[in-house]
């Protein structure tokens, strides 16, 4: 990994140190950097994409979801989303007026862009031949894309996100009275 020096004269105990993290595949962010000597790497960021959800109580929700999560900021569609109101700010819990949230005109040309620069665009959708969201390593840049309540991702959305991820449901689907979560969980 990428190692910076902080200091010029070393010790027999922090050289084994670095080298136990180099094998470990960590790396130290430089201080100046914001990094604390001796820690991992922050995160790639991660910003979640909502094409189309429709109910400001479902939008406040997911908004409140990703600030507490740690999202980077949130993506919605221009047409056909709710629009930011007092309604989506109450179901936020105030996440709204601390998150940063913006509109795109076209959630699929923004998706191929996206992938094009280098992030890895990822679509929720229960689909058989989705991966598992546990075996999904996020080691880049990127965008996890969110559908509507009622159809999910649409055709073009789906077609623009580099793969497609599911959360694995407890008992078997013809078993569950539900066959997916709602965007709001």
């Amino acid at each position: 990994g990428t190692r910076s020096s902080s200091s010029s004269s070393s010790s027999g105990a922090a050289e084994e140190q670095a080298e136990r993290a180099e094998e470990e595949g960590a790396a130290e962010v430089p201080a100046a950097a914001g990094g604390v000597p001796g820690g991992p790497l922050p995160l790639p960021p991660v910003w979640l994409a909502l094409d189309e959800v429709v109910d400001p109580q479902n939008l406040g929700a997911v908004i409140r979801s990703a600030h507490v999560l740690g999202a980077a900021g949130v993506l919605a569609c221009d047409r056909n989303c709710a629009p930011l109101s007092g309604t989506v700010s109450k179901a936020s819990a105030g996440a709204l007026e601390v998150m940063t949230v913006h509109s795109c005109s076209n959630m699929p040309r923004t998706l191929t862009q996206a992938v094009a620069d280098g992030w890895a665009v990822l679509g929720a959708a229960a689909d058989p031949k989705a991966v598992e969201c546990s075996a999904v390593v996020v080691d880049k840049p990127t965008i996890l894309v969110m559908g509507s309540e009622g159809s999910g991702l649409r055709t073009n959305v789906r077609r623009a996100c580099s793969q497609l991820l599911r959360v694995r449901m407890a008992a078997p689907r013809h078993m569950l009275a539900a066959d997916s979560l709602n965007v709001s969980v």
